[in-house]
């Protein structure tokens, strides 16, 4: 997406706005493509985690997570591509809008469906419980897409000329070739080396106890 950002920012500024709408279109057809595996991959968290020597509660509980997450998965991904369509395009704000709100969203829905009706009391026995959490995250995921495709469609801007229809050419072998191979692989193998070298130190934090991994995870969260 990032790529196609910058692709689609240049094409704008050499006076060829409806090319940005066309990398868009790429961007959207092979990210969808791409998250297809990872989706299946994620179902397979609990017994990759137990693989490798995780706990059998923290595995299963990943496992739980990464299963009702997956529908975040799609709704996250469309999200970031339509955004680095418009900040190639120079508009910011919808986006920083909708996060704000998404953070206060996601707050409210994950008490509502953790705890369900027994919020404050910390009675999880009246609401969904663990699962609640991506469930709660994944709806509010697809909240957030739906308010930037309200913005694009019901609001005047640049984008309004970037964006001509669907086109054939976003699945031309050519387009395919620019942004699988010379974008999507190498970034996906410096992605994946990065992402080795993080799971490698949780798996560390892992063995030494609990405490060390909630620490770990706190750290990692709060400075990356």
């Amino acid at each position: 997406p990032r790529r196609a950002r910058r692709r689609g920012a240049c094409r704008r500024g050499a006076g060829r706005p409806a090319l940005a709408g066309v990398w868009l279109q790429v961007a959207l057809v092979w990210v969808t493509i791409l998250a297809i595996p990872v989706a299946i991959a994620w179902q397979f968290t609990e017994p990759l985690m137990r693989a490798v020597g995780f706990g059998v509660e923290e595995s299963q509980l990943a496992g739980e997570f990464a299963h009702w997450y997956t529908f975040a998965l799609f709704p996250m991904l469309w999200f970031v591509c339509i955004n680095n369509f418009l900040q190639a395009q120079k508009v910011v704000y919808p986006a920083m809008v909708i996060n704000a709100v998404l953070v206060g969203v996601n707050v409210v829905f994950n008490g509502l469906f953790i705890y369900g009706s027994g919020w404050g009391s910390g009675d999880v026995s009246k609401g969904l419980g663990f699962k609640g959490s991506p469930i709660a995250t994944s709806l509010a995921r697809a909240l957030a897409l739906l308010a930037l495709l309200v913005y694009v469609r019901r609001f005047p801007g640049p984008h309004h000329t970037s964006w001509t229809g669907w086109s054939w050419e976003a699945l031309s072998l050519m387009r395919a070739r620019q942004f699988v191979l010379g974008k999507v692989v190498p970034l996906a193998v410096g992605n994946l080396l990065e992402q080795l070298q993080l799971q490698v130190m949780a798996f560390r934090a892992a063995n030494v106890g609990e405490a060390a991994l909630s620490a770990h995870a706190g750290m990692m969260q709060l400075f990356f």
